[in-house]
């Protein structure tokens, strides 16, 4: 579990699929939430959540890049390739 709460995980078979985490989806579902409980959204609300979610995930930039690495090579040395 990360510092603000956000807990990532690297799934060895099964991937989230990548549509999921694309920014208008995020900003559609997050305009859902806010409509259920009766707010206003705010019209700066995509902006508002893309640096929220950089601020959240980049921190984790180095870790998931060297998880990314470290998979393709172990994807790689059982081809028998280096």
């Amino acid at each position: 579990m990360g510092k603000d709460g956000i807990a990532a995980q690297f799934h060895r078979c099964k991937k989230i699929e990548n549509y999921l985490l694309g920014r208008p989806t995020l900003v559609r579902a997050l305009e859902l939430q806010i409509y259920r409980r009766h707010v206003d959204i705010p019209e700066d609300l995509g902006a508002r959540l893309e640096q929220r979610l950089y601020a959240t995930t980049n921190p984790m930039r180095v870790d998931c890049s060297g998880q990314l690495v470290a998979s393709y090579c172990e994807f790689h040395r059982h081809k028998g390739k280096d």
